[in-house]
């Protein structure tokens, strides 16, 4: 016998009318809580079947999901988030992978509209405006996640990036380190952006200066981050320690320092934004700023839903989620720990 409302309200110990609060998109259901029923609703496989009544007719009963790098385990999680709330509305998804180019990117939005999908969520490589605008006059309803085109008439949900680079960084002052050198993102990209402000307020709030020729802009892929890692150690007084603005950067820069012979946090600490499953498989354990990831894909996924249930709902709206320093040994602490 397939599963019922009432097995999940079970599994998520929470009541049926939360699991009908979460299944029909409503705001009033905490995120914590939205979390559990949606992890008891991908466990036990439940299958509503007036889901998609509410939805517009005409529907293809399918929405767009344009991403990155689909190699960055980021992109994965953020994935499965949007797949798991497409799936409680009876919703399959078409994921496109631009590979950070805007020409792919603008190629995957045209297949999208030519498949005349019913919502598009998409992390924008930074360009491609027109074709947004084009998406959004053509009544597709459209979120942004994780990166935002400025002045975009469409709902975004994305991090504080800022703010969890503010804390990674006052972290290592407080741990005594003057000069930290910041691989960043690309400055065309809202990441790269938030993420260098991050460094260059968090300096100004600790008093110290800001030193040129330790920040190296690169493009959130792992070959920059090994070689701009390389142009730091090289540097006549290289950093005490070092911080990368994501995951695949940090990757590149640990494989740098092995080959160097760094030792992590004897020889300089290591601090990176996101929190790969493997960070804490190297050793020492990595400091990360940890993304809600999988709460961005299902915020998005959400509000994309919210538009195509009830068209009147107004935006754009702008979601703007936490993140959390783990603190772990390569930054130069006895043991690990979280700062939230």
């Amino acid at each position: 016998m397939p599963p019922t409302i009432k097995d999940v309200a079970v599994e998520a110990q929470v009541s049926v009318a939360t699991v009908s609060r979460v299944v029909n998109g409503s705001a009033s259901v905490r995120p914590t809580v939205r979390q559990r029923v949606e992890a008891a609703v991908g466990k036990l496989g439940y299958q509503p079947n007036a889901l998609a009544s509410g939805l517009r007719r005409k529907s293809t009963l399918t929405v767009g999901l344009v991403v990155n790098n689909i190699y960055n385990p980021f992109y994965a999680e953020l994935t499965k988030g949007v797949e798991d709330v497409a799936r409680l509305y009876g919703y399959s998804i078409i994921l496109c992978n631009s590979g950070t180019n805007p020409e792919q990117e603008r190629r995957y939005l045209e297949v999208l509209l030519s498949r005349r999908v019913d919502g598009i969520i998409i992390s924008p490589t930074g360009g491609n405006r027109k074709a947004f605008e084009r998406v959004v006059a053509n009544g597709v309803p459209m979120v942004q996640v994780d990166r935002q085109v400025p002045g975009l008439q469409v709902d975004t949900v994305v991090v504080d990036n800022r703010q969890g680079v503010r804390e990674a960084i006052l972290h290592l002052v407080a741990l005594g380190h003057r000069r930290i050198g910041a691989i960043v993102g690309p400055s065309g990209i809202s990441t790269g952006r938030e993420r260098l402000a991050g460094y260059l307020e968090s300096l100004q709030e600790a008093g110290l200066p800001v030193i040129d020729e330790l920040v190296k802009e690169g493009d959130f892929l792992k070959q920059s981050g090994y070689r701009l890692f390389g142009e730091l150690m090289s540097l006549g007084q290289p950093p005490t320690a070092v911080f990368t603005a994501n995951n695949e950067m940090a990757a590149g820069s640990l494989l740098a320092a092995r080959e160097r012979g760094l030792r992590l946090p004897d020889d300089l600490a290591f601090v990176t934004y996101d929190d790969p499953d493997w960070s804490v498989l190297v050793d020492p354990p990595l400091t990360v700023v940890r993304q809600p990831v999988y709460a961005v894909g299902t915020t998005a996924a959400n509000r994309l839903f919210d538009h195509l249930r009830q068209p009147e709902v107004t935006g754009p709206v702008h979601v703007v989620l936490a993140p959390q320093l783990i603190i772990r040994r390569s930054s130069g602490v006895k043991q690990d720990y979280s700062s939230g």
